[in-house]
């Protein structure tokens, strides 16, 4: 694996998996309206992350070499959102994109 789930709370009660993650282990919309964030750093030099800001979610792949955000998606939906972290999660990993 190339990168690491920060969201793995060491705090994680039953409670709070109850009342922040799906049954999948996303965070869910209660918890992204807390301010919480799905976040992956990889080992390649990039950090992914997905957030709530305003109604909308916001993906945003940020390179840590350049120290610029190299895509930015903005979704509607909590489901088209995870389909673009997903989707650039998987091209990360597999190298289709790249830091420079």
């Amino acid at each position: 694996m190339t990168y690491q789930k920060s969201n793995d709370y060491a705090y994680n009660t039953q409670e709070n998996k109850e009342k922040f993650f799906t049954k999948a282990g996303w965070l869910n919309d209660y918890a992204l309206c807390c301010w919480y964030m799905e976040e992956i750093e990889f080992t390649n030099g990039y950090d992914l992350a997905l957030y709530k800001l305003n109604d909308v979610y916001i993906v945003s792949l940020y390179n840590n070499h350049t120290k610029i955000s190299d895509s930015y998606c903005v979704a509607s939906t909590l489901s088209e959102a995870r389909h673009n972290f997903i989707t650039l999660r998987r091209n990360v990993s597999t190298g289709l994109i790249k830091p420079v």
